[in-house]
């Protein structure tokens, strides 16, 4: 079984320190770890765990519904998957 060290329980996203500490893992070095694997910060972490080689696996957290819609707008934007008229209407609002 895979050794939580981060958890999101419920609205709680918990650090087990007692974890870390049992592998001789500061927070510091966990930080690294996540910024190695392209996160800024452990606020981006949904869970992580230690994996039975040494290594830590991070799994991001999803996105609210409104960030993700939006970032699949401008994605459509970005790639001119949306027509004209759309792309102009869209501009003028974040304007």
């Amino acid at each position: 079984m895979p050794d939580v060290v981060i958890s999101n329980e419920g609205p709680v996203r918990k650090i087990r320190m007692n974890r870390l500490q049992k592998e001789l893992i500061t927070k510091s070095e966990l930080e690294t770890a996540a910024h190695r694997q392209g996160f800024s910060s452990l606020a981006e972490i949904e869970r992580a765990i230690l994996e039975p080689g040494g290594g830590i696996c991070f799994f991001p957290k999803k996105p609210e519904p409104d960030v993700a819609r939006h970032d699949e707008l401008m994605r459509e934007v970005r790639d001119g998957d949306i027509d004209g008229d759309v792309k102009l209407a869209a501009r003028d609002r974040l304007v």
